[in-house]
This record gives C-alpha cells, structure tokens and sequence, in this order.
C-alpha cells in the first residue's frame, strides 16, 4: 500500500507516477496540434524529482510539480490569446 501526504481531508490523492502518465497523454495530444516544442516547454515546467515514488499526494501538491490540462495550455501563447479574446468578447456582451 502506497505512503499517504496531505494535509486535506478530502482532497483526491494520486501518485506522481499517475500524474505523469495523464500529463504524458495530454502533451501527446497538445503537441500533435501546436508542435514538438511543447515537450521541452512541459518538461522545463516539471519538478516531479521533488516528489517521492510511489507516495500519494494531494492534488494541490502534484499540481505545484506536474502540470497538466490547463496549465500545459498557459504555455501555449495560441490558447492564452484564445482565452483572451474569448474574456473580452464576455466584457463587450
């Protein structure tokens, strides 16, 4: 059975090796679309040598270490506009 480390009760808790296969299929899918630079920009962005083996974090924890979803599109300047002008178009309405 895996070490648990949280201080919330209800947080969902994962290994950083299932954060890192999520984020594994999500760079797959993001760089098919926006290119093979994302790879080094995601790696760049992940500390998950922080986190110990096997161990269960809170997600709070595996978020600070290992993006995924919206924080690998922060590193795409084409979504960070789309998400801008979206924000925008909502102001005007």
């Amino acid at each position: 059975m895996s070490k648990k480390t949280t201080s919330f009760r209800t947080s969902i808790m994962i290994t950083k090796e299932e954060a890192l296969a999520v984020q594994a299929r999500q760079i797959e899918h993001y760089a098919s679309i926006y290119g093979e630079w994302l790879r080094e920009a995601v790696a760049k962005a992940t500390t998950a040598g922080a986190l110990e083996s096997g161990v269960e974090y809170d997600m709070v924890t595996i978020n600070r270490h290992i993006p995924r979803g919206g924080q690998i599109e922060a590193l795409i300047p084409e979504k960070v506009e789309a998400e801008r002008r979206i924000k925008e178009g909502m102001k005007e309405a």
